[in-house]
């Protein structure tokens, strides 16, 4: 065992050792999962955090409504209520992220 251990900080450095068996095995699991993809572990954790920092930085669909009707306010009433109904129209959205419903065009 001291020996498979020296090898392995001889060959990997002290990173290695720093490892769990666990997260070894995880690790191995997340290589299953991609094989055939054409994409590393690193590239899927990096784009897997870029989708969840936009998901985070989204507001919810009544806020935006909001924003943009009182960006308005040089509009007739008239207009503006007609903003404010339509908002009101979808109340199961008001919650909801912007980006969860309206993701970025490519």
């Amino acid at each position: 065992m001291c020996e498979q251990l020296k090898a392995r900080k001889d060959n990997f450095g002290t990173s290695l050792n720093a490892l769990t068996p666990s997260r070894i095995a995880e690790t191995a699991e997340a290589y299953n999962l991609l094989e055939g993809r054409n994409v590393s572990p690193l590239t899927a954790v990096r784009r897997y955090l870029g989708i969840e920092d936009q998901q985070s930085a989204s507001i919810p669909f009544r806020k935006l409504c909001t924003l943009y009707i009182e960006s308005r306010q040089d509009r007739d009433e008239k207009h503006l209520a007609s903003m404010r109904r339509t908002m009101n129209r979808f109340p199961s959205l008001h919650n909801c992220p912007v980006r969860q419903h309206f993701p970025p065009r490519s």
